[in-house]
């Protein structure tokens, strides 16, 4: 059986995302306009009818942004959302692969650019990617959501740059120095949880990850 939950949302309001709040759910857009906020400042729209996937996304808050107050029913199969009787979860712990790919995901892109616009007009003309905003920072988007964003970056040469979900940033990015990797930022906290940003030992750059508590 699955467990339903509405969230209702003001026309104005927001709501800080909290990732435990919507695991393993998935969630749709019933009444009002949805305005999610990532933690660059990037923000990406959705209407009536959207289906979501909110789970461990680098977001800042869940925005009401239409005339009618919002309206999001969230399905999930396991009990995070407290309907007791209702839902049902197994009782057995996961298995060493399932444990293994808690971690180490990649979980969010961000594209460095010096020209976001024309930047995401070169994605939108190659690859059909659904690119919305242009001043200051774009966000891609796919069926789930947002994934990416396109950030403006003055200094050195445009890149990607992957988010990767590690369990303790602090000690994650200690340990990439100690294999000889080089630690651009230092660990710090964002609204969706803390991150740091390291280059491998063969220079390319990656973000390493902790969802917020």
């Amino acid at each position: 059986m699955f467990c339903a939950r509405a969230v209702t949302i003001a026309p104005g309001d927001a709501r800080p995302y909290d990732a435990g709040e919507w695991r393993d759910a998935i969630v749709s857009v019933e009444r009002g306009e949805l305005e999610l906020e990532c933690m660059t400042g990037a923000c990406q729209r959705f209407e009536r009818g959207s289906l979501l996937w909110l789970c461990d996304l680098p977001l800042r808050a869940l925005r009401s942004t239409g005339r009618d107050p919002l309206l999001l029913v969230a399905v999930s199969r396991s009990d995070e959302f407290a309907c007791a009787g209702v839902s049902f979860r197994l009782d057995t712990p996961p298995s060493r692969k399932e444990a293994h790919a808690m971690g180490g995901m990649f979980v969010w892109f961000d594209l460095r650019s010096k020209d976001v616009g024309e930047t995401g007009d070169f994605y939108e003309k190659l690859l059909g990617w659904s690119v919305q905003g242009r001043e200051g920072h774009a966000m891609i988007s796919g069926e789930g959501g947002p994934w990416a964003a396109i950030v403006p970056h003055e200094d050195g040469d445009d890149a990607w740059v992957p988010y990767v979900r590690v369990d303790d940033v602090d000690a994650a990015t200690a340990r990439a120095g100690e294999l000889g990797a080089t630690v651009l930022h230092e660990a710090m906290d964002g609204p969706a949880g803390r991150y740091s940003t390291i280059r491998d030992t063969g220079g390319a750059p990656i973000a390493l990850w902790q969802p917020a508590a």
